[in-house]
């Protein structure tokens, strides 16, 4: 429990921290973490929303997610795919100004994924809380959302591992 010495952010973020999410230890990416909230800079470097940082605490600049326009409002919930691939949702609209509708997949690099996109067909009409993996690889999210990818989906859907509505799976009315 004590601090970490190792790790400096030297003055962070100049806004909220909403998720957290750590690479397992087998990736290629051990050590490093990602945070997502609504802020406008780490230590300094202006970035978006959403940041990698490396495993000391600097800013992890190949990651491309956040720089340039970044997403475009919040992010509250972050998840890493076996992959290496970021899920993310929370009130943006669009990633570096291409449309992802409150939930996206960027590859590894941080660039948006377009086919988990257009999977999703659209996403969801209201803030994604949160994202959860589920060791099938499908993808459970929940939010403040009524609809997702078209449907009736009140506050919590399922998606399939590349994006698109699990038809598997009917939480009837959802939760209230």
């Amino acid at each position: 429990g004590g601090v970490d010495s190792g790790f400096n952010a030297g003055s962070g973020v100049d806004g909220q921290v909403y998720a957290i999410a750590v690479y397992p230890t087998n990736s290629v990416y051990a050590g490093k973490v990602l945070i997502g909230g609504d802020f406008a800079n780490y230590n300094g470097t202006a970035i978006n929303n959403l940041a990698r940082l490396n495993a000391d605490g600097s800013l992890d600049t190949n990651f491309n997610a956040g720089f340039g326009s970044g997403p475009d409002g919040a992010v509250h919930a972050l998840a890493i795919q076996t992959g290496g691939q970021v899920l993310l949702g929370g009130s943006f609209t669009n990633i570096n100004a291409v449309p992802a509708n409150r939930i996206a997949r960027l590859n590894s690099d941080g660039t948006l994924d377009t086919s988990f996109a257009a999977a999703n067909g659209g996403g969801p009409n209201n803030v994604v809380e949160g994202i959860q993996l589920q060791p099938d690889n499908r993808i459970v999210v929940v939010g403040q959302f009524t609809l997702a990818s078209g449907l009736t989906r009140n506050h919590v859907t399922r998606l399939l591992p590349q994006g698109a509505p699990d038809p598997t799976i009917n939480f009837g009315l959802g939760a209230n």
